[in-house]
């Protein structure tokens, strides 16, 4: 009887906490859940985790339950049968799906019309019974405010027209997430991350770049190894490392090959080239200059760069190793970034002539024919090629000005085409100073993602460089340049010049820049609830709203130094040095919504502000 009864008693328990999670998440997406008289927490479904999007539509399915259950007998009969027929409308609604997409901005807000035509709920409701103009209007003055925040004639009449007060549309609107999520590996490193690779046999991820120290302990010069355990990364070092930058790893015959620009392996002389075999390093060979990648194929190493052969062969930039020595493979004249095995070729890629013809920058080579070309020249500099979907793609870096669309291309047959769709090429592509370079590809089954050091559309309280999923789903945003991705125990792994990226936690709290140094993973959503650890809350703006040219005073703003006024497109107003101050003076603006940006040397957070 004793076991039976801590049985049922854990059973509610875990019913009741079930139920409380969902009403906590409900509440993240719409704060208005609190406020419902008529709703108790037990009546939620059970807790499971599910993507934002499917959080949207569980609430908007949720609240039009509710309304049809609420007692409506003093509202006219033309109030009641509107009120029915947008019902209806919502249930159609969350049903197809099509909510706004918050790709502008680093905090959940709601949106009453995205850049792509979807509409909020409330909006959508609007528009279907006529009054799209009336939504237009909204959101060309108040895009980003909540329904209690809009001082419309037309919306109220339009709500008792159709038999809802202004809480119930505020209930029925929600926030939408920023979709990115950024997870420290550890400490990271004390610099910049320019290779990753995976040994899937050790379950190991190697770590090379321009670093000293690795996960703030460990002295790894440059080189390092992580490896995970229940969601915990240990750092290791290989040995003393390499005097140099680390560009190349690869796994050939048991040991661990890595590349570069260095002269020095685990206190030895090494050029350029070197590897490790779990306990010591080798000098591999020789090679006059910068190595940037290697690649096994066909059972043996091949490397390549910008280097001449130590023993004063013709060829240059590409070679191969023989398990003693390189040899240089001669045909093309210039930088070589990546390599890329395809059927029974390897795919070289950079900036370089090859015969007679210059910029060439993509070519096909093997041992039987040596190099072919493509039947079209990639334009610009290659940084990465990546198969997805049985085709190959390649990202660039700018070398023509203003040259953005064929920086993403695609092979069709033999020609080289941009992979650039119209939703895409409608969105901008800059950078903080015009160096524009798509660095790096890796492809999950149901995207291909970019990194390097571009925007794709105005980041609001973020910066110019990080990564992008291009074919839906979930980007990460950092605050510099990625070099490399790759996937990692199926998780997405970044690494690069990059600092801090950006987390949101989903319960509710303005995403906020975590420090990564160097490297991260990309967690996409659902985020459990269990399991996420709070940062503190965001500042406080008061009053809010505000009027134009007052002063406002901020609050929980100690640790910040620095601050930046804005309209919700992204565009500066203002910003200067906070120097203890706690309040600000706003500027001479017209009504509308805007954002305050409080940063330090760990990071940043946003505050919306409403100006009446």
């Amino acid at each position: 009887m004793k076991n039976l009864l801590t049985l049922a008693f854990v059973c509610v328990a875990t019913f009741v906490f079930g139920n409380k999670a969902t009403f906590q998440k409900l509440v993240e997406v719409n704060k208005c859940w609190t406020e419902q008289n008529d709703v108790l927490v037990s009546s939620v479904p059970l807790y499971e985790q599910r993507t934002e999007h499917d959080w949207i539509g569980i609430h908007l399915a949720l609240v039009e339950q509710k309304l049809r259950e609420r007692n409506t007998k003093t509202l006219n009969e033309n109030q009641q049968a509107n009120r029915l027929h947008c019902l209806d409308i919502l249930h159609r609604y969350w049903q197809e799906g099509n909510f706004p997409v918050n790709e502008d901005y680093t905090f959940r807000t709601p949106i009453f019309i995205d850049r792509h035509n979807n509409f909020c709920a409330v909006g959508f409701l609007m528009k279907e019974t006529g009054n799209e103009a009336v939504c237009r209007s909204i959101a060309a003055q108040t895009n980003l405010a909540y329904v209690k925040e809009m001082k419309y004639p037309e919306l109220a009449a339009w709500a008792s027209e159709n038999g809802f007060t202004i809480d119930e549309l505020a209930w029925i609107q929600p926030g939408y997430t920023p979709q990115s999520n950024c997870v420290q590996i550890g400490r990271g490193v004390d610099g910049s991350v320019h290779e990753l690779h995976v040994d899937e046999v050790n379950e190991f991820l190697y770590v090379g770049g321009s670093f000293a120290m690795a996960d703030s302990s460990i002295t790894a010069n440059n080189i390092a190894y992580v490896t995970e355990a229940s969601g915990t990364y240990t750092w290791h070092n290989l040995g003393t490392g390499v005097n140099g930058k680390v560009n190349a790893i690869a796994k050939f015959a048991d040991n661990i090959f890595v590349a570069g620009s260095f002269d020095i392996a685990g206190g030895n002389p090494a050029a350029n080239v070197a590897y490790w075999d779990g306990s010591t390093w080798h000098n591999a060979g020789c090679l006059d200059g910068e190595v940037n990648d290697l690649l096994v194929f066909g059972g043996t190493l091949y490397a390549s760069g910008s280097f001449k052969s130590c023993a004063a062969e013709s060829g240059m930039n590409f070679a191969s190793w023989n398990g003693t020595s390189w040899h240089t493979i001669p045909g093309l004249e210039g930088r070589i970034n990546t390599m890329e095995v395809v059927a029974d070729n390897i795919v070289l890629g950079g900036q370089f002539n090859y015969d007679t013809a210059a910029n060439v920058n993509a070519i096909k080579w093997n041992p039987i024919n040596s190099f072919k070309t493509f039947s079209n020249k990639v334009n610009n500099e290659v940084m990465d090629f990546e198969m997805y979907k049985d085709t190959l793609h390649v990202v660039c870096k700018r070398l023509i000005e203003k040259d953005t669309f064929n920086l993403f291309l695609k092979l069709k047959g033999d020609a080289w085409m941009s992979a650039f769709d119209a939703y895409f090429t409608k969105r901008s592509l800059l950078s903080s100073d015009d160096t524009l370079s798509f660095n790096t590809l890796c492809s999950e089954p149901k995207a291909l993602n970019i990194g390097g050091r571009f925007i794709n559309r105005p980041m609001v309280g973020s910066v110019s460089e990080y990564s992008m999923n291009y074919y839906g789903g979930y980007s990460a945003i950092v605050d510099s340049t990625v070099n490399k991705m790759i996937l990692f125990k199926k998780e997405l792994i970044m690494g690069g010049y990059f600092k801090t990226g950006m987390v949101s936690n989903g319960e509710g709290v303005i995403p906020y820049f975590k420090r990564v140094n160097g490297i991260t993973k990309r967690i996409p959503y659902p985020v459990s609830i269990a399991t996420v650890s709070k940062e503190p809350e965001a500042f406080t703006v008061y009053p809010n709203p505000a009027q134009s040219a007052s002063l406002v005073k901020l609050g929980n703003t100690n640790t910040f130094t620095d601050y930046t006024f804005s309209q919700a497109d992204g565009k500066v107003i203002s910003r200067g040095q906070l120097n203890g101050k706690t309040e600000l003076r706003l500027p001479q603006i017209p009504a509308g919504i805007y954002l305050i940006t409080l940063s330090n040397a760990d990071g940043e957070k946003v505050s919306k502000l409403l100006v009446e």
